[in-house]
This record gives C-alpha cells, structure tokens and sequence, in this order.
C-alpha cells in the first residue's frame, strides 16, 4: 500500500483536536498564575460575539438610601451608578506543521501517535510564551496594536483604558506610587489603598525574580508562608498580607503589581477557544497545516481596586 497506512489527515485532526479539549487549555491556565487564578475565580467566562466585549462596570454608590421614620416619605431619587467599558477583541493562532517527508518516515502507530503529539505540544509552548508575555502589555493592544490590552495597562493611574479615560473619570484609576527605600512597608501601603475591608482586597502579587528575591530577604522568615493553591500546580510563592505573591520571567521590571482578580476577566468566544482548525494543504509545499486558534480579551471591571509600585530596585 502507497503511504503511511497508520497516518491520515482524519486521525491527525482528531488527535489534535482531543488534545486541545483535554490537555491544551489545562496546561495554559496552569502555566502563568494570573491565568490560574482568574480560572480558579470563575472568570473564564465565553462572551456572545462582536468585534467589541462590553464589560458593566460600577462607578458610583447608589444615592437617596436613608433611616426613615413612619408615614415619612421615602427618597425617589434616580442617578446614574455603571457604565460599561468596552474591550477590543483580539486574536490568536499558532500553527502546527508536518511535511510529507515526516508523514512517510514515522510509518508504525507508535510513531505516528508520538509525532502528532510533539507537533502538538510545541505550538501549545508557542502560544503559552506568547499569552505570557502579552499579559504584561502596557498599551492598548501591546506592541503591534493587535495583542492583549495587558495589566501593565490595566493597571495604571493615567491612561485611557476600556474606552475610559481616568483624566475625567477618576474612578477608573488604579493606585499607583514610585518606590523609595523600604519594599514591605511600601507595599503595605499600596495593599491596604486599595483594600476594601477583609473580604475585597488583593489577592496577587506579581512581579520579577529580581523583586520576589528582595520580599525574600526582607520579610521575617517566620513569616515567609507558600500558598497551597499555587503551590499545588508548581508556582513557586509566598504570602503577604494574605495575598499570593510570585514571579514572572515576562514581569515588567521593576514593578510590583497588587491584583483583585475577583474583577479581573479573561473573556474567550465560545467557538474559538483554543479551538483547533482543520487541516489546510498549501498548492506549492509538500505539507499539511493545522492552527490552534483563540478569540478574546483581558477585561476589568474595577481598576481602582488594583494597585503598582514601580521603580523597585
């Protein structure tokens, strides 16, 4: 028989499509803690199309709430109290390549199986450097205009973000201050600014190997505690102040950032979820191409619960 009798296009597209439902999008959120949190809190969540996702956001407490007495007449006032901000859609692939040569020199099933597999899992390591790395953006759609609006935008005291500018809606700024001499005291500061009671507070710490070396040194080892949750899939952390704190090797330098993931989203279109394409076959190469696709954006819907120290040295 011509050809590799254990491989077709069929059984390849399948395979990959199987490992993009049960390992890929596993692997992605246990790859980067922000990812894993933001999963953990429910907030991965499908959004119903367009070329814009509107998230409702609050900006003012309801008026006219008050203590009354008996037939005393109760408040009817109407004020305006959210808006949404609106969010650009952003794409995402990274193909999968096999050449006819590789088709014909992996004949047994074994082979075959194991080759899907590799092509599998480096475009899996592609899109999870390149997510990683987005995420720390610090303008609107990063570099190319076309990425994640990252946190390094999300989390800012100036710049127009969601479509709102905080220069005239100051309720949309995160806390933001420049590092002076002493990193726990400083970052007891930005915690508590932006805390809200015991139970509305920061819950992650992100920021580089450099800066997670310097908490290291400076907290009371007694007090040096690893968070479970994390630690269970592989992060390396510590806690302060309750809050889970790590490293990136994609962090913005310098920068300690102070997240409520409780308002942070990762919002994906539900038939683009690291959904794997079919196969395409060019007319001028010997070869068959798969991209695993994803469609979606980075939202928040309340900035000035997140805080930055910057300039940490």
């Amino acid at each position: 028989m011509a050809g590799n009798s254990n491989y077709t296009t069929d059984l390849a597209t399948s395979t990959y499509k199987k490992y993009a439902e049960k390992e890929l999008r596993d692997n992605i959120f246990t790859s980067n803690a922000l990812l894993f949190k933001i999963q953990k809190a429910g907030n991965y969540v499908p959004y119903d199309g367009g070329e814009t996702i509107l998230e409702p956001v609050m900006f003012a407490e309801k008026t006219g709430a008050a203590a009354f007495s008996g037939y005393e007449l109760l408040s009817t006032s109407a004020n305006q109290i959210s808006t949404n901000a609106e969010y650009t859609v952003r794409q995402y692939s990274a193909p999968i390549v096999i050449s006819g040569r590789e088709e014909k020199a992996n004949m047994g099933e074994v082979a075959v199986l194991n080759m899907l597999k590799s092509r599998m899992q480096n475009s899996e390591e592609t899109i999870k450097g390149l997510l990683n790395a987005h995420l720390y953006n610090t303008a609107v759609g990063g570099a190319d205009s076309k990425s994640l609006d990252g946190i390094g935008i999300m989390v800012d005291s100036a710049g127009t973000y969601g479509n709102i500018n905080p220069t005239s809606e100051t309720w949309w700024a995160s806390t933001e201050a420049s590092f002076s001499a002493n990193l726990v005291e400083e970052m007891d500061t930005q915690y508590f600014s932006v805390s809200k009671g015991s139970t509305d507070k920061p819950d992650l710490g992100i920021t580089t190997q450099t800066v997670y070396e310097k908490l290291l040194h400076e907290i009371d080892p007694s007090l040096r505690l690893s968070s479970t949750l994390l630690g269970d899939v592989g992060f390396e952390s510590i806690r302060f102040r309750g809050m889970d704190v790590v490293y990136d090797e994609d962090a913005t330098s310098g920068v300690f950032y102070f997240l409520n993931t409780k308002y942070i989203k990762l919002r994906y279109h539900p038939e683009v979820n690291f959904a794997v394409s079919d196969v395409k076959q060019p007319t001028n190469q010997d070869a068959k191409i798969w991209h695993v696709l994803w469609m979606g954006a980075l939202t928040c819907s309340a900035r000035l619960r997140q805080a930055k120290l910057t300039g940490v040295s």
